[in-house]
């Protein structure tokens, strides 16, 4: 337990983040502060974005909120709240690749593997480079090797890997050394 005279000074700045969500500054005390408090700030974090949700002139302190709760709930091993913050972030359309790789990787402890891929075939789409396009796929391919268990659906990804990898003007080889694709194709 915390001593009371910690505690107390966590709430306070809490409190104030809650009338001033978006004071960066007092993000960054709460933060610091946190120590054995950490789920109480967390849920500060989200109050403090809710309080700026629909506040288009408040879009990146909202942001800033959810993303630091987001990363916080996934190191506490919380992954169901950390998944729903990082998809508060991406709804806010203030999502980073960053982000998008931490929610990944949060529905990843979730075993939710299918999404993985859906969300990957969606940025896809949006990709702006083939080098971009054949790092997503091999994304995909690792998935479907390591965790679906699917060498067939592993071996179509990849080849659309390689197939947009050499596309690139700069090709990147490493991305293709990962131990899960020795295993599809038993080398």
């Amino acid at each position: 337990a915390l001593p009371e005279d910690v505690r107390a000074r966590t709430q306070e700045r809490i409190d104030a983040l809650l009338e001033q969500p978006e004071d960066e500054a007092l993000a960054n005390a709460v933060d610091a502060a946190a120590g054995a408090f950490r789920q109480r700030v967390y849920e500060a974090f989200l109050a403090a974005a809710d309080k700026l949700a629909g506040r288009e002139e408040q879009r990146i302190a909202c942001a800033s909120l959810l993303r630091r709760a987001a990363s916080g709930l996934a190191s506490a091993r919380q992954f169901g709240e950390a998944e729903a913050a990082y998809t508060q972030l991406l709804a806010l359309g203030e999502a980073t690749s960053f982000d998008r790789n931490a929610l990944d990787d949060v529905k990843h402890s979730l075993g939710k593997h299918e999404e993985i891929v859906e969300s990957l075939l969606a940025r896809i789409e949006n990709a702006d480079s083939a080098l971009a396009r054949a790092t997503l796929m091999a994304k995909i391919a690792e998935v479907y090797a390591r965790d679906l268990g699917d060498e067939t659906q592993a071996v179509v990804a990849l080849s659309q890997a390689l197939c947009e990898q050499y596309a690139s003007p700069r090709p990147d080889t490493k991305m293709f050394t990962n131990p899960h694709f020795s295993s599809v194709f038993d080398l």
